[in-house]
């Protein structure tokens, strides 16, 4: 049993509730405490399982609308949390600065500056979701110049090539040590490594959560 809402970050999964065929079963009330990994510092997207509230979100049945990212963003996204738009400065697509004429393809590197305004101590989870990606991508995350890991493979459902804005949901959480972050700003970095025209990967949201129960 799967269950999902607008607005609410993952999904209620409940395994076990076996149906015979031809026949009805009452699963009574069944509660679902969303996932949290702590109080939230910063959210960029609303969780909806598309990446409708982007750029291009509300108008993105158009062939080859990934040919103008270069143009659009020609130092890569750049997002300021708390002054950036996200309507205008966060794309629907991640995807590669692609030769129109060639098609060679070159990864593409987005940035989240963020300004904490105290010291952080616990434990950190910076929770991507993502409405869709293709055979083949990743991302890799940073912190102020260092690497937090790398999401691995992805699943493939290709929503970016299609002209399309969702795709299969699921989400990706790397975790770190809160003393990672640094009073004042700091700089996440999404490298988004596809060696080919149909690689891109849409997100959904992008949350940041600080437990600071752990230690």
């Amino acid at each position: 049993l799967h269950a999902l809402s607008d607005g609410v970050l993952g999904e209620l999964t409940r395994a076990g509730s076996e149906i015979a065929a031809g026949r009805a079963r009452s699963l009574g009330d069944v509660a679902w405490k969303p996932e949290r990994f702590g109080r939230t510092l910063f959210q960029i997207g609303t969780p909806d399982r598309t990446a409708r509230e982007f750029r291009h979100g509300d108008d993105f049945w158009h062939w080859g609308l990934y040919y103008q990212y270069a143009t659009e963003f020609p130092h890569d996204v750049d997002f300021t949390v708390g002054k950036s738009d996200p309507r205008r400065d966060w794309n629907y697509a991640q995807p590669p600065r692609i030769d129109p004429d060639t098609n060679r393809v070159t990864p593409t590197t987005w940035r989240i500056q963020y300004t904490l305004p105290a010291t952080a101590n616990g434990r950190a989870t910076l929770r991507l979701a993502f409405a869709g990606a293709r055979e083949g991508c990743s991302v890799t995350v940073g912190l102020n110049g260092k690497s937090l890991g790398e999401t691995g493979p992805l699943p493939s459902t290709g929503p970016m090539h299609r002209d399309q804005i969702r795709g299969y949901w699921f989400e990706r959480d790397p975790t770190f040590d809160a003393a990672q972050l640094t009073p004042g700003e700091n700089v996440f970095t999404l490298t988004s490594a596809a060696k080919n025209w149909t690689e891109g990967v849409l997100y959904d949201c992008i949350r940041l959560e600080l437990d600071e129960s752990v230690r």
